[in-house]
């Protein structure tokens, strides 16, 4: 009986899908939707939901896990790395919705993929004494470049069939791989979340003392706690875009409370600032020409190559875990091949627009799907919304606390810990 229920299930999912792969990316207006089919037209409109829903709910995301990505290269570029993040979104998941292995697949910017980024921007600044005077600037060109490389070997996988084989790497080596990204997260943001100095050293207590701030780690309790909550007792509500509302109004609450007036804003911690409307273009295609000429780009590629390693590797790995989730949640097998192609395609014009390393996201996929969408249409429209999230950012995204978004990311991170490896514990 069970079998025959799960016969009927796929078979319905099949023809859902047949339907949505009949209506294809078509965009139409409202005095069209009349005179198409009405199952065709059931498709569009469950593709323009998944793809809309799926994009407002991951704002947050793509906001923090940006400015993850530079974080080495202190509050000064968080708006560079929102932006980033924002490019991300925009070209690669434009590129990997239409191109990818999964029809209604979604991608964007990854905690883990961006983690590796830092730890690049890492490594060049520790070499920034030999950039002949260049430094941040040529630092950002060779990270940017990296990512581009990253996804040719990416590409790469998918060209030889390696789609098939990645999957027999050790689980206590990605568990292992995947808890010190977590690890490093959060220390990266126990600055941010206390209200301290990012260059004050760890074991210097009596200066920790002296600078924390308790009102920031009010803002940051507050909003970890509204995180945690939502998300275990409404798992279906989006517990990062409703923690970011809720961590900010308590933030100018706090400020504004004439009890707390005495803390202030300046002390409750620095606001994102105003992030430019600029439209994505390929503005790092002549400068990697121009680094190409130069030996010390080399040297430094070398320097960074078991980098650029990892972090294709990683990404295929991501890609392919969510494909095979999708798989398992639609009926149909991932295309393992196709999508390391794409997601190889996607990061290397990713790299060329000024975009961090991106990736087919569970979260977003799965958001997707359950909101209707089943064609790439919803992929597309997820980053027209991202598109015209940039557009308007001025408007809401200056007015960010920094310290909330670093709560959600602190959040974000307790939750990569490998599973296996906290059964273990």
């Amino acid at each position: 009986m069970n079998q025959q229920v799960d016969q009927r299930a796929q078979d319905l999912r099949r023809r859902d899908d047949s339907a949505h792969a009949a209506a294809g990316p078509v965009l139409v207006t409202a005095g069209d939707a009349a005179s198409l089919p009405p199952r065709r037209w059931d498709a569009i409109k469950g593709d323009l939901a998944g793809g809309a829903t799926s994009g407002i709910v991951a704002l947050p995301q793509t906001i923090t896990i940006g400015a993850l990505a530079f974080a080495p290269l202190g509050p000064g570029y968080v708006t560079y790395g929102i932006l980033a993040g924002f490019y991300c979104s925009i070209v690669s998941g434009l590129l990997v919705a239409l191109c990818g292995g999964t029809r209604f697949g979604v991608g964007g910017p990854r905690s883990s993929f961006s983690l590796v980024m830092a730890l690049i921007l890492s490594a060049l600044l520790a070499h920034e004494t030999g950039l002949a005077g260049a430094g941040v600037a040529r630092v950002l060109v060779l990270t940017f470049l990296a990512v581009s490389l990253a996804g040719l070997l990416q590409i790469a996988f998918g060209a030889i069939g390696a789609g098939s084989y990645i999957k027999f790497i050790p689980h206590p080596v990605v568990a292992g791989f995947m808890n010190g990204l977590a690890l490093l997260i959060l220390v990266s943001q126990l600055p941010a979340l206390a209200g301290i100095a990012r260059d004050t050293r760890w074991w210097d207590f009596q200066t920790i003392l002296d600078q924390l701030q308790f009102a920031t780690a009010a803002v940051a309790l507050m909003t970890f706690l509204i995180m945690s909550s939502v998300g275990r007792t409404w798992p279906r509500l989006p517990a990062a875009l409703i923690a970011v509302a809720g961590g900010t109004a308590f933030y100018y609450a706090l400020s504004y409370y004439p009890a707390a007036s005495r803390f202030g804003v300046p002390h409750l911690g620095a606001l994102v600032g105003t992030i430019p409307a600029s439209f994505p273009a390929p503005a790092f295609l002549g400068k990697f020409v121009a680094a190409a000429g130069e030996k010390q780009t080399w040297y430094l590629l070398w320097q960074i190559a078991p980098s650029i390693a990892v972090l294709a590797l990683l990404g295929a790995l991501e890609s392919l875990m969510c494909a095979v989730a999708v798989g398992q949640l639609s009926g149909r097998r991932p295309e393992a091949n196709r999508e390391l192609i794409a997601q190889g395609v996607s990061n290397l014009a990713g790299g060329v627009f000024g975009a961090v390393f991106g990736g087919s996201t569970s979260s977003r996929t799965m958001l997707n799907y359950r909101a209707g969408g089943r064609g790439r249409l919803s992929g597309v429209t997820h980053a027209g919304v991202m598109l015209l999230a940039l557009m308007t950012a001025q408007f809401w995204v200056a007015h960010l606390p920094q310290v909330v978004l670093a709560a959600v990311l602190t959040t974000i991170a307790l939750g990569m810990f490998d599973g296996w490896t906290r059964d273990i514990i």
